[in-house]
């Protein structure tokens, strides 16, 4: 008895392949959108990271990026230099000092015109999904994403514990 679906195996290895090939095009693309604002690919993902999720100290960004705490400070110290980001005292502990995040509007501005045609591209996508399949899609991609934060977090922790 012969079967044209694809037996779950193989189903899997698809997603493993096209999840691969998503990672390899949006390191790509963060790093064309980077340089087109002046910034590293790791300069630009910070940055996005701490507009989104910040303020945090350099330690804790350091860990959240898995970066070396040496490191991280340069990448402040130059997204401080390009006014993207900007040191303030911790209000709840003046010994601390927190990394925030500043967009100017023609910086976002910017951003947006250079994700326009993704976003164009997916708004086309989306319409061929139902709104049931769509659930499942951002499902799947929330936990995923918890994976992806899991591993850094893992890889991180075995880098500080050397």
């Amino acid at each position: 008895m012969s079967s044209h679906k694809p037996l779950r195996e193989e189903c899997i290895a698809r997603i493993n392949r096209a999840g691969q090939d998503n990672g390899n095009l949006n390191v790509l693309l963060v790093n064309a959108i980077a340089q087109k604002i002046g910034l590293s690919a790791t300069e630009f993902e910070c940055w996005s990271y701490i507009l989104d999720h910040g303020p945090f100290t350099a330690g804790q960004l350091a860990k959240k990026c898995g970066i070396t705490t040496g490191g991280m400070t340069g990448v402040i110290d130059r997204l401080e230099r390009g006014g993207f980001v900007r040191r303030q005292a911790d209000p709840d502990d003046r010994r601390r000092v927190l990394v925030e995040g500043v967009a100017e509007e023609a910086t976002r501005q910017k951003i947006t015109e250079l994700y326009r045609p993704l976003a164009e591209g997916f708004a086309v996508l989306t319409k061929d999904y139902t709104d049931e399949e769509l659930a499942v899609i951002t499902d799947f991609l929330q936990k995923a994403n918890v994976l992806f934060q899991q591993s850094l977090d893992q890889l991180s922790d075995e880098r500080t514990h050397k």
